[in-house]
């Protein structure tokens, strides 16, 4: 009886929160004027400001935090898995 009424909450909430979330559509019609507005703002300034080498420095520098966070999560798995402890 209990595990019923424990199921029925959660699907409430469940449906709760998926009633809250926005729909799925499109990009709105004033998003997608605004990105190739600033795509073009960047290319006209590119000549003075290195806009393009900074955003490949940024894609560098995310691409290997996520790589350092990934090998950090497998490793911690696989220590997991095999039965030694983290320091506990």
């Amino acid at each position: 009886m209990t595990f019923a009424i424990f199921i029925i909450l959660v699907l409430g909430l469940f449906i709760a929160i998926l009633n809250i979330l926005p729909t799925a559509a499109a990009l709105g019609f004033s998003f997608a004027p605004s990105v190739a507005t600033i795509v073009a703002y960047m290319n006209a300034w590119n000549f003075m400001f290195p806009i393009h080498e900074l955003l490949y420095c940024v894609g560098i520098v995310v691409g290997l935090e996520i790589a350092i966070w990934v090998w950090k999560i497998l490793m911690g798995t696989a220590k997991f898995i095999r039965g030694h402890s983290d320091g506990s």
